[in-house]
């Protein structure tokens, strides 16, 4: 379960969800907030958080195309559990749900809409869900609709999109502020933590995945482990930590990317969010295989925490300096990858014989983050 401000989201270490989370957080200071959750009829969700109900919202794809359940549902929410909602207009975050937000504005065309976006609008547009080519082409025309209707689109990175830039009425109605962290949870001080088979030496070198790695369309899984054994080769004292994976697709993953072998592979499972810092600070590397992202928590979180990342080129070349708190891999391939990890563990052996560290840059504090949302979505 993620924890926040009294709200019990049944989410396990997702970007978008923590994305959710703070932002209801932020939020609450100073305004009631509505949590708007689809698809989760059957899970326990609890709020103990005031002014922050949850309203379950049937999914939006089933073994059908039942678009008619979520139409059905606002409509019997009279929208949302929100009574007087058609009276008192308000703002609607939207988050990742571009055809969803379409509907949101147009069943509510007094409320301000706002667009969260964590991923690349191509990932989200065109869904390999979808069964075909004719009901994709439908579902890409909703979701450029969805665009065009938005009051408000955040994008959740600093880094500018090429998209838009081209077109100006885009360019218009988009902000981009990128995740952030609680320097108070997430700092390079405190208690470190690693699994018990790998204290018994000082020796011992830790590498680090957190995440849903499962997630193999994004995640890459395989580029993972093929460039662990490459590096093992050279670094038998190598060990790999794995945090945020159910056991049962843990040993999917290992039998499909690894021959089933776990020799020197540790699975820590699912933990809540305050468990992690112990855990990055115990890492000798933070590693990132995602073949896209936004601004991944998992790399602001490492760095705050003092411990350097390698990762992927999707991530923003302003959040990892090469030599400095990371290295960027040149090629999504296990051979580029197991070289940036190389230069990472001597990045780290350098960082280590000096006093541990904050890596991360001021801006990604939360503090900032919740300046420029309100901003935007208030202005």
């Amino acid at each position: 379960m993620y924890e926040v401000s009294g709200l019990r989201l049944p989410f396990f270490l997702g970007g978008a969800q923590k994305n959710v989370a703070e932002n209801i957080k932020i939020l609450q200071r100073d305004h009631s907030v509505t949590l708007v959750l689809m698809g989760l009829r059957r899970v326990p969700t609890e709020s103990h958080a005031p002014g922050v109900r949850i309203v379950p919202i049937a999914p939006l794809f089933g073994t059908a195309f039942p678009s008619a359940n979520l139409i059905r549902t606002l409509a019997a929410s009279r929208p949302f559990g929100l009574p007087g909602s058609r009276r008192e207009p308000g703002v609607l975050l939207v988050h990742d749900q571009l055809w969803p937000a379409l509907l949101c504005k147009l069943m509510l065309p007094g409320w301000r809409v706002c667009l969260i976006l964590e991923n690349r609008f191509r990932n989200l547009a065109w869904s390999p869900r979808v069964p075909t080519i004719a009901l994709r082409a439908v579902y890409f025309l909703c979701a450029l609709l969805s665009v065009l209707s938005v009051d408000r689109i955040v994008v959740v990175s600093s880094q500018i999109w090429p998209m838009t830039s081209g077109l100006g009425w885009l360019r218009a109605k988009t902000r981009y502020i990128p995740n952030s962290i609680d320097p108070d949870l997430f700092r390079p001080e405190g208690r470190h933590w690693r699994p018990a088979a790998v204290r018994r030496s000082p020796r011992i070198r830790v590498l680090l995945y957190v995440g849903r790695l499962a997630f193999e369309a994004q995640k890459d899984p395989g580029l993972l482990f093929h460039a662990f054994r490459r590096v093992r080769e050279g670094h038998p004292e190598l060990h790999l930590v794995v945090v945020g994976v159910e056991r049962r697709d843990f040993r999917t993953l290992l039998l499909r990317h690894n021959g089933g072998c776990r020799k020197n592979i540790h699975l820590v499972s699912i933990v809540a969010n305050d468990v992690l810092p112990p855990i990055f600070r115990g890492a000798d590397l933070t590693v990132l295989t995602s073949r896209y992202e936004g601004t991944p928590y998992v790399v602001l979180e490492s760095l705050a925490c003092g411990t350097p990342v390698v990762t992927t080129p999707v991530v923003e070349r302003g959040l990892i300096e090469d030599g400095v708190n990371g290295c960027r891999s040149q090629a999504s391939t296990p051979e580029a990858f197991a070289g940036a990890i190389e230069r990472g563990l001597e990045l780290s052996e350098s960082l280590r014989a000096a006093r541990r560290r904050r890596l991360l840059p001021s801006r990604f504090d939360v503090a900032a983050r919740a300046e420029n949302l309100l901003r935007v979505l208030l202005a």
